[in-house]
């Protein structure tokens, strides 16, 4: 018997279509900056948040860059020699798990082959926050690059 995890998507990992998906077949050529309506949208929600356009757009930019590194990000925990292994991106809850038991490990028995999936799980979590906020790092250091090359 199987089961199968669907966590949900962490509130910082947000779906926002990359502009090569939206203008590649497009047809025109054309650049989200290019899109009046687009650019309205952009400019009304920097309004109401007190940000310029400018740093509007790379609140976007970074946001999108932070959730590309944390799903992309693959974390193991666990041990091969003793059977059991899980990999997970740096998603909180993750989105990506994957689960491996080897013969080894089915040959630990039922409790045994319990508490080293548990603490597999523990390993490849711990592992996942760390990655997790390495990426925040580096988004922080990317922002303030950003604001020091702004005039």
């Amino acid at each position: 018997m199987g089961f199968v995890v669907r966590p949900t998507a962490p509130s910082f990992v947000a779906n926002i279509p990359s502009t090569t998906q939206r203008n590649m077949f497009g047809g025109t050529g054309a650049t989200p900056e290019a899109d009046p309506e687009k650019e309205a949208q952009i400019e009304a929600a920097a309004k109401s948040m007190g940000f310029t356009v400018k740093e509007y757009k790379l609140v976007l930019k970074m946001q999108e860059n932070l959730a590309n590194a944390v799903n992309s990000l693959r974390v193991t925990g666990g041990s091969v020699v003793k059977g059991v292994t899980v990999e997970l991106d740096g998603n909180s809850p993750a989105i990506h798990i994957k689960i491996s038991i080897t013969d080894a490990g089915k040959a630990l028995g039922k409790a045994m082959l319990e508490k080293e999936l548990v603490s597999a799980l523990k390993e490849a979590t711990d592992a996942a926050k760390k990655g997790q906020q390495t990426a925040i790092q580096k988004m922080n250091q990317d922002i303030a690059e950003e604001l020091k090359g702004s005039p």
